[in-house]
């Protein structure tokens, strides 16, 4: 039986945790989902240790182009038992990992679903990263949503426990005039944003369909010129993000492939309604909810969706703003460690 070490915390009455996370890349080198997630774990674990894999590769591996597979076996070799609660670890970063310790692996998307939705497929995500996904299946496994669940359970055959990701509370409704003066947009009309890489796995042909008749703004981190009716913003901070959403009167996300979503999560919380694929946790959701949920790649479904929230002026369900709260996600995953016990 493992029991858990961690001191009692005398002014909250909670258990104080020492967990191990362990990741391919922190928030200091990458900052996409999987890190923003890892940072929520920190803050839940104030004890934690991020452990990340080693930068370094050779030219052998970069050739295979098996680089986070070889950085992920490296990082076994950094992980050390140092009495730790637990280990929590990103997908299979650290599949070599031997210890005594609890393991959670949290899987935030499978490469088999994102090979059959995004249409991206190579032998390298229906082959070689599944074979890796398959190692890490023993301890508990958690999926960040339901629709990973789902394909955990029909690629692998593994049961697994649904703790959606959450949203901190920095994202929140502010008034679209005074986030427009911030972010110097001096213009009165509709207007929406797309967040997320310019590619065709995100849907970013249709958003340019889409602003032939609305203008966006688009935050990317893509390299991209300036296109007709967009306003570019790239390497925006996490921090300025609620500005960015707050500006937007809806947010336009046609991606191929999502398995939670947190443009969507953040952009509800942010007060604005959605106008997305039916992918991630949006496949678990009422368009009534949320705005307007659009199958996968029909381009008429996005521009009437987008015609549908600004005429009937959609606001996201206050329930919907809740499921996505820290306070939820904090709780789940300190129940999860207690229920290792």
């Amino acid at each position: 039986m493992n029991i858990l070490k961690g001191a009692l915390n005398k002014v909250t009455g909670e258990i104080s945790l020492k967990v191990a996370i362990v990741t391919l890349n922190d928030y200091s080198t990458v900052k996409g989902g999987t890190e923003i997630f890892t940072e929520h774990l920190r803050s839940t674990f104030p004890e934690s240790e991020i452990i990340s894999a080693p930068v370094k590769t050779n030219r052998l591996v970069e050739k295979l182009g098996i680089e986070n597979e070889y950085r992920s076996w490296k990082i076994g070799s950094c992980v050390k038992s140092r009495d730790y609660d637990a280990l929590i670890r990103n997908g299979y970063a650290g599949w070599t990992i031997k210890t005594t310790e609890p393991i959670v692996t949290v899987f935030h998307f499978t490469y088999k679903g994102f090979s059959q939705e995004a249409m991206v497929g190579n032998i390298q995500s229906k082959m070689i990263s599944p074979f890796f996904e398959k190692l890490c299946m023993n301890g508990t496994t958690i999926a960040v949503s339901r629709k990973v669940q789902r394909e955990l359970l029909k690629y692998y055959h593994q049961k697994s426990r649904v703790i959606e990701n959450a949203v901190p509370n920095m994202f929140h409704k502010i008034p679209r005039e005074k986030a427009r003066d911030h972010l110097g947009i001096d213009d009165e009309d509709t207007i929406g944003i797309f967040v997320g890489r310019a590619d065709s796995t995100k849907g970013f042909e249709i958003v340019r369909k889409i602003a032939k008749n609305v203008k966006i703004l688009c935050v990317t981190p893509s390299n991209i010129k300036n296109e007709i009716n967009m306003i570019i913003k790239n390497n925006v901070e996490y921090e300025e993000m609620p500005w960015h959403y707050s500006a937007a009167d809806f947010l336009i996300f046609p991606s191929r492939y999502e398995s939670s979503g947190y443009s969507v999560m953040e952009a509800l919380k942010c007060g604005i309604p959605v106008v997305a694929s039916k992918t991630g946790v949006l496949e678990d959701l009422n368009s009534e909810e949320v705005g307007a949920i659009i199958n996968i790649g029909d381009e008429n479904g996005y521009i009437n969706g987008v015609k549908k929230v600004i005429k009937e002026d959609i606001r996201p369900s206050p329930e919907i703003v809740k499921r996505f709260s820290m306070d939820r996600f904090q709780r789940e995953y300190r129940q999860l460690l207690e229920d290792l016990n």
